[in-house]
Parts: structure tokens; C-alpha cells; sequence
């Protein structure tokens, strides 16, 4: 086998023509419609026997499974997303068949959540198969009005026998969920076993043996581990290490009871480890970056095994402890400088290998074939040349206490960085964070002559735990602060114009936006909300009602305060600048009440409000026509308030 990958994964329909951009010229401004396209190339997998390629892009506007031949004999299949779903992943099972797991939204008392489903299809034939099939004969529970929320939990892929999964589902809504040995040709299954009480959720050994569950009893955290030598059933009852000691449990080792896991050190950074379950106790110390967590482990991504460790510094990485791995690794960086090189799928014997390189600027993959010793640039992700798009600098910036957080500032071109209107952008979550990989918001902002900022607040992942958990019962409080903090920086900076500033975020950070106008009426000259909390009563109140989102909602407010004093929707009457409330109708995570009776609120105090419903969205924005709809939105409202 001699060829280029780069020849065979010509993708259609990708990126029109544009003008080349100098660097210090101002911006052509690009069609919204161009910002709006979603990633045309993501998550390649070469099948088993490397024949075929699979991949997602879009079309019309939406993601598609793409499946490949590489010998170009055979037409590319696209499979569409089942009605109104999204892909969440793929993975080939066999050499013919792939798993593919979709999430969608669903309501239930006037709530929008989260369902997911999985699937199995062929490379080449038409047509779905249920993987989480309802059993023939059962007597369905009167609650169980509909299927399980959750069916996609596989458990094991089964490297050795490809023709079957492992899938873990509570079919019958007893609180425990049975294990299921699924046919991936015809979702044909038998029980491995009916399940324990309150057991939702299973690790498997390598020996492929279900070996840990845990799941959430009326009684707190419930953990069962299996004995290899005796088989007895085992409940932990000391989960002290988990729930005290925030160890965080990965996968198994080749000894069944030892686990990958990750734990703080005494700097609070999350650093690898193993873990022996069964006493407790860490086994040994793999692996700790000096200024960030450990996010995971990496697997080779054709046979499964742990290879390294994946961090973010900027940008998401992978240490790779396996020599041939780390080896090549270290030659691609040299060959591709300039960002993140990670080997996402490949063939041994084959000698074939993809890889995908990101920056602030591209998400770009390469083919390597071995044989022919070819490396080639073969298709872009982002849909935008990078001499299009401007560079993002990371910047300490101080808060009043003392401390000092990241922040992430993206300018527009042809500008010295001075005096422009900002768009001061809060992420979602808020136990996340922002980094330094293309950004289409934050570039389209850019492009309209806006310079953004995005501030990793306390509260924020991937600094350690100190710096996560000093976020926890701050909503409204350390973690608002600390977003006012870099706004004013950026004022005394001379980046920002003071009197053109606007607070612009989505879910959690839509949330920060509308608090942001509350208890800063004066900083910004507008706040929009896109997705956002508005009602902080309500949603403490819905995610109680949700077992696995329980802990979530104890971490919501403001530690010494009624939950009300926090909250935008009942505080509407201090808000004194424009705002802007965009609301998808079909948002399964903050429902869409929220922004109705936010903007009701408002304009019932006879505040300066536009109200933005959006009936093709979800909370994610994963479809081009929602994202068109909320970036036009958007920028005739900033147009309107900080002009530009």
C-alpha cells in the first residue's frame, strides 16, 4: 500500500476563496454565514482493517457521520443525524460496522433534558440498528413512560470480539442497571447481569469482567467492587478517598484492582495516579505538570491501551509515555511548530496515521503514511484561511485580593490594542474553561472591530482544586467579582474604551452577563444573554430533581446569602443598561423559561430589553442556521449600544 491520505480525503464544499489578509491591515469583513459554518472535518477514524475513513462533517448546516472508502472504489456514505438529534460520537466496532451515540432534547413537565440514544450502522447499507432495544418480555414499570434517558453508557467495546458490545442501561427503571452483551449487526442482546440496587454506572477489567459500579442511593454514594480471587461482592463503605479527597477514577489497569485515576496533590493540582480500589489507597504517583491538572489519560487510539496523559496549558496536549508514540510525536512538533500535535487515529500495520494539529488559528489534519514516509496537509477544520484570523495572547490580570487569573484577549486587526470597544465574554459552565484553540465567537467579535476578553474566573477547571472549589457557592459573589475584576483592568490598560463595554455569555456565562449589569450598572454599557440563567431559584430547584446534577445544584449561590439576592431574574429592577435575552426554545439544559421571564421582568420595569427566541437552536448551538440567527442577533444589538 503507497498512497497519500491527502489525495483520497478531498472533501467537497469546503472553504470558498478569500483574499489574502496582511497582518497589519484592517479586516476584510467575512459574511456571518462563514463564522457560522460548523467544523467541515472532526474526529476521524480509520476502520479496523483500514479501508475505509470515517468522519463528521456538515451538511445543510448540520453534522453528518461521512464513511470513506480509501481506495476511492466505492461513493462516500453520509449518514444524517436521526430526526431531530445531534451526533454526540461514533466509533467503528467491527470492519463493517459503526456505533453511534445521538443526544436530543426532551421535555417532561414543561422541562426540556437531555436524552441520548445509540445505534449501530453499516459502512456501505442504509439503515439504523437499535442498540439499546427494549426487552421482549417485561412488564413495563408505570413510571416508565418513555425509554431510558440514558442509552449510549458503553461499557466495553470488546477489542476481541468485535461483533458485540458491552452496554450498561437501566431498561426498567428500577435503579440498577443491567449489563447487556448487544449484537452490533441486530442489537440482539443477553444480560451479563440484571443489575445491583442504586448501581447505575460500571468500570470493566481487562479481563473484559465488570469489576467496579457506583450509582446514588436514598442513603448517599453507594460503591460495589467485585473480588477477581473470590468473586464475593463487595460494598465500599469508606468513600472517603472519593468524596473527601476528590480521587477521580479513569479506568483499570492490567490489575484488576488497581485504577488510573487522578487526586490533587498538595497544590491542588490534579496529577495521575493509581489507585487500589480496594483498600483505598493511592498505589503509586505516573504522572503532574507544574502549573495544570492532568484533564486524563490518552489511549492508542487502535488498540485502547493507556499511552500517556492529556493536560491543558493553552491548549489541549498529550504526553505520551509510549517511546514509538512520544518519538514521532517529538517529530511532528518539529515538522508542524506552532501549536498542538496529537496522533488521533492510525494502523500499525497498515503504517498509516492522522493527525491533527491546533492553534489559535487552525484546527489543521495531517495524513502520514509510513510507507511512502509522506506527511500531508490534507483539510482544515476551521472554515476560515488562518491570514483571516487574528492571534489571541494570554494575560495575567490582577484581582483585588492580591491573586491573579488567566485571561485570553483576542483584538481586532489592523489595531494597536487601544481604546476599543470590548466584549468582555464569561464562560459557560461554570466549572470549565476557556483556552487558547480557534474560538469562532470570539473571532467573529474580532472581526466586527471588537476586542474580546475572556477571563478563566475562580471557579474555573484545569487550575487545580483550590482554584476550582473557590468558585463553589460563588454565583454572584468571588466569581462575578473576578469577571469585574478584568473588565477593569482592561479599562486601565487603555485596551477598552470605558464607555463601550459589553458583557456578552451563554449558559453559565449568560448568567454572569445578566449579574454582571446588576451589581455593575455603571461598567457596562450593555449585557447580552444567550441560553443564560436567569432564574437562579428555578434552577437550583430542577437540578435537585436530578440524581447526577444533585452536587452541581449544592454548589449554586452565594454562601451567606438567600439564593434571590443572586439571582438576575429578581433583581431585574437594578439593571439599568440595554440587554439583550436569547433564548433557544429547545434548550434541554437551561430551559427556555428562563429567558421569558427574565425578559418579562425587564419589561415590566420598563428597562431597554430585546428579546431574541430562537426555535431552531438548542443550548449548544450546533446546527449553522442557529448560529447565524444568534451571531446576527448579536451584532446588530452591539451595533446598536457600542457601535463599532
Amino acid at each position: 500500500m503507497n498512497f497519500s491520505l491527502a489525495h483520497i480525503l478531498a472533501l467537497s464544499s469546503l472553504i470558498a476563496f478569500l483574499p489574502t489578509a496582511q497582518a497589519n491591515e484592517p479586516a476584510d469583513q467575512l459574511p456571518i454565514e462563514v463564522f457560522a459554518k460548523l467544523p467541515q472535518f472532526s474526529n476521524p477514524q480509520l476502520s479496523p482493517d483500514a479501508q475505509f475513513i470515517a468522519y463528521i462533517s456538515p451538511i445543510n448546516g448540520r453534522r453528518n457521520l461521512i464513511i470513506r472508502p480509501l481506495d476511492q472504489a466505492g461513493k462516500p456514505e453520509a449518514i444524517p443525524p436521526v430526526e431531530d438529534t445531534d451526533i454526540s460520537w461514533f466509533r467503528w466496532a467491527n470492519n463493517d460496522r459503526l456505533l453511534v451515540s445521538y443526544r436530543y432534547s426532551d421535555s417532561w413537565d414543561d422541562n426540556s433534558y437531555v436524552r441520548t440514544a445509540l445505534f449501530s450502522v453499516h459502512k456501505s447499507e442504509p439503515g439504523y440498528v437499535n442498540m439499546a432495544k427494549e426487552p421482549k418480555a417485561y412488564k413495563r414499570n408505570p413510571f416508565a413512560r418513555k425509554p431510558p434517558q440514558i442509552r449510549d453508557k458503553v461499557v466495553d467495546f470488546l477489542p476481541d470480539d468485535p461483533d458485540h458490545v458491552l452496554l450498561a442501561i437501566d431498561s426498567d427503571y428500577d435503579a440498577r442497571a443491567e449489563i447487556r452483551r448487544v449484537k452490533v449487526e441486530n442489537g440482539a442482546f443477553s444480560n451479563v447481569t440484571e443489575g445491583y440496587d442504586w448501581i447505575n454506572n460500571w468500570y470493566v477489567d481487562k479481563n473484559h469482567e465488570y469489576r467496579l459500579g457506583f450509582g446514588g442511593s436514598p442513603k448517599g454514594l453507594r460503591i460495589l467492587y467485585i473480588d477477581p480471587d473470590t468473586n464475593d461482592h463487595e460494598e465500599i463503605q469508606d468513600t472517603s478517598w472519593l468524596e473527601d479527597n476528590g480521587v477521580h477514577l479513569i479506568t483499570f489497569t492490567d490489575d484488576p484492582r488497581i485504577m488510573y485515576a487522578l487526586e490533587p496533590n498538595d497544590r491542588g493540582l490534579r496529577r495521575l495516579i493509581t489507585f487500589n480500589v480496594q483498600e483505598g489507597e493511592r498505589a503509586a504517583i505516573l504522572f503532574e505538570h507544574p502549573t495544570v491538572d492532568v484533564t486524563g489519560i490518552a489511549k492508542d487510539p487502535e488498540t485502547g491501551d493507556f499511552v500517556g496523559v492529556r493536560y491543558n496549558d493553552d491548549l489541549p496536549r498529550v504526553k505520551y509515555f509510549d517511546a514509538e508514540l512520544a518519538a514521532l510525536q517529538a517529530q511532528l512538533n518539529q515538522l508542524i511548530p506552532g501549536g498542538s500535535n496529537e496522533i488521533v487515529s492510525r494502523n500499525k500495520t497498515a503504517g498509516l496515521y492522522l493527525i491533527r494539529h491546533i492553534s489559535d488559528r487552525e484546527e489543521t489534519y495531517y495524513a502520514l503514511d509510513m510507507q511512502s514516509q509522506n506527511l500531508s496537509r490534507y483539510t482544515d477544520a476551521v472554515p476560515i484561511p488562518a491570514n483571516h484570523l487574528v492571534s489571541t495572547q494570554k494575560h495575567a490580570v490582577p484581582m483585588r485580593d492580591g491573586s491573579f487569573i488567566e485571561a485570553y484577549l483576542t483584538s481586532p486587526r489592523g489595531t494597536q490594542s487601544e481604546n476599543l470597544p470590548l466584549i468582555v465574554m464569561p464562560h459557560g459552565g461554570p466549572y470549565s474553561r476557556d483556552d487558547n484553540r480557534y474560538n469562532y465567537f470570539a473571532q467573529f467579535l474580532a472581526n466586527r472591530g471588537y476586542a474580546v476578553l475572556r477571563p478563566n474566573f475562580r471557579g474555573s477547571t484545569g487550575y487545580g482544586h483550590y482554584f476550582e472549589a473557590t468558585g463553589y457557592d460563588q454565583w454572584g459573589g468571588l466569581m462575578q467579582d473576578d469577571v469585574t475584576d478584568a473588565t477593569r483592568w482592561a479599562i486601565e490598560a487603555g485596551i477598552a474604551d470605558a464607555q463601550r463595554v459589553c458583557i456578552v455569555g451563554g449558559s453559565y456565562g449568560g448568567y454572569a452577563a445578566l449579574m454582571g449589569a446588576v451589581k455593575e450598572p455603571d461598567l457596562y454599557a450593555c449585557a447580552a444573554s444567550l441560553n443564560g440563567v436567569s432564574d437562579l431559584v428555578m434552577q437550583e430547584d430542577r437540578l435537585k430533581d436530578f440524581f447526577g446534577r444533585r452536587d452541581f445544584a449544592k454548589k449554586i449561590g452565594l454562601k451567606g446569602h438567600n439564593t434571590k439576592d443572586v439571582s438576575p431574574y429578581h433583581q431585574a429592577a437594578r439593571i439599568k443598561s440595554p440587554v439583550m435575552i436569547l433564548h433557544a426554545e429547545d434548550d434541554p439544559v437551561v430551559p427556555f423559561v428562563h429567558g421569558e421571564k427574565m425578559y418579562k421582568a425587564l419589561a415590566r420595569f420598563k428597562k431597554d430589553v430585546t428579546f431574541v427566541p430562537l426555535g431552531s437552536a438548542d443550548h449548544f448551538f450546533d446546527t449553522e442556521q442557529s448560529r447565524r440567527d444568534m451571531l446576527a442577533a448579536l451584532e446588530k444589538f452591539l451595533t446598536k449600544h457600542i457601535g463599532n
